[in-house]
C-alpha cells in the first residue's frame, strides 16, 4: 500500500448503515407469520434414530428415566410433524422395536404426498393415502387404525430463553404425542391465532381421560425481544432434521433355562452358598 501524503489525513472509509432493529423485527414477524401459516397445515392433517426423547408413559412425564417434577414442564415447541408408525406384534417393554413401515410429514405441513420412508423394512403401501394399514378399522381391536397416527416435537426447556448462549447450548429433545393426544396439539395450535408455537412458553402436563391420559399444552406467556433470532435459527435447523431413519433393532432369543452339559463340556460351577 503506498505511504499517504506527510500533513494529509486519508479520508474515512464510509461505513453502510446498520439494520435497525425496527427492520430486524419486521423480518422476524414475516418469517414467524410464515411459520404460523405452515404450523397450522401441518395441525389441520392430523387425524383422529436415537434421540433424547421425553415420555408421557403412564401419563407421567419422564425424561431418560427420571420422572419431571410436579408433572408439569415449561418449554418452547421448536418444531412439530405428522408421522405415521406401523408395528409388527404387540408391544413389548423388554424388546425395543422401530416400525416396520413409517412415514414423516412435513414441517410445512404438504403431507397429502405421504410416503414410506426408504428405509422401512416392510413398506404396506407407495403411499399412505392407500394403505389399508391406514383406514379405520384395520386395527387388531376396536376401530381404530392398525398405523399410528401421530404428532412429534422437537422442544428446548424454557430457561434456554436466558440468553443467546444459553439458546446456543440448548439440549432438544423430542416427544411423540399419543395417539389420543393429537387433537389436543391440534386444538393448541389454532389457539395461538396468527402466532406461532415457538412465540410461547408452553407448559406440557397430562389430565386423566377414561381410562387412558391426555397430554396437555398451556400457553405460559409470549416471547419477544432479541431471542428471537436465535430461537428462530435453532427451530429452522430443526425442521431441517426431520426425517433420520429408525434404527434396527436386533431381536433377543427368549431366555431358556439352561439344560444339562454336553459331553465333553466342563461342569457348571455350583452355586456359591452365602457365608451368613
Amino acid at each position: 500500500m503506498a505511504a499517504a501524503v506527510a500533513g494529509s489525513k486519508a479520508a474515512p472509509a464510509a461505513k453502510k448503515p446498520a439494520p435497525s432493529a425496527s427492520r430486524a423485527v419486521v423480518d422476524w414477524q414475516k418469517v414467524l407469520l410464515d411459520k404460523a401459516r405452515m404450523a397450522k397445515k401441518v395441525a389441520a392433517n392430523i387425524g383422529g434414530g436415537s434421540r433424547n426423547v421425553l415420555s408421557f408413559k403412564g401419563g407421567r412425564i419422564s425424561y431418560q428415566g427420571g420422572t419431571v417434577p410436579g408433572n408439569v414442564l415449561d418449554v418452547v415447541v421448536l418444531s412439530a410433524i405428522n408421522e405415521n408408525n406401523f408395528y409388527r406384534g404387540k408391544y413389548d417393554p423388554n424388546n425395543p422395536a422401530s416400525p416396520v413401515c413409517y412415514a414423516f410429514g412435513s414441517p410445512t405441513g404438504d403431507d397429502e404426498d405421504m410416503a414410506p420412508h426408504d428405509a422401512s423394512p416392510d413398506k404396506q403401501s407407495d403411499h399412505c393415502r392407500d394403505c389399508p394399514q391406514n383406514e379405520w378399522g384395520s386395527a387388531d381391536t376396536g376401530r381404530g387404525k392398525a398405523c399410528k397416527n401421530v404428532v412429534s416435537l422437537a422442544m428446548v426447556t424454557a430457561d434456554a430463553l436466558d440468553s443467546p448462549e444459553a439458546m446456543a447450548k440448548a439440549e432438544v429433545f423430542y416427544a411423540k404425542l399419543p395417539v389420543t393426544s393429537g387433537k389436543a396439539w391440534k386444538g393448541y395450535v389454532a389457539n395461538c391465532g396468527d402466532k406461532h408455537y415457538i412465540q410461547f412458553v408452553t407448559q406440557l402436563g397430562t389430565e386423566p381421560q377414561g381410562e387412558t391420559y391426555l397430554v396437555t399444552f398451556d400457553a405460559q406467556r409470549e416471547v419477544d425481544g432479541p431471542i428471537m433470532g436465535p430461537l428462530l435459527q435453532k427451530s429452522e435447523r430443526e425442521d431441517a432434521k426431520w426425517g433420520d431413519p429408525y434404527p434396527v433393532f436386533e431381536e433377543r432369543a427368549p431366555q431358556r433355562r439352561p439344560g444339562p452339559p454336553a459331553k465333553g463340556a466342563p461342569p457348571r460351577p455350583a452355586a456359591k452358598k452365602p457365608k451368613y
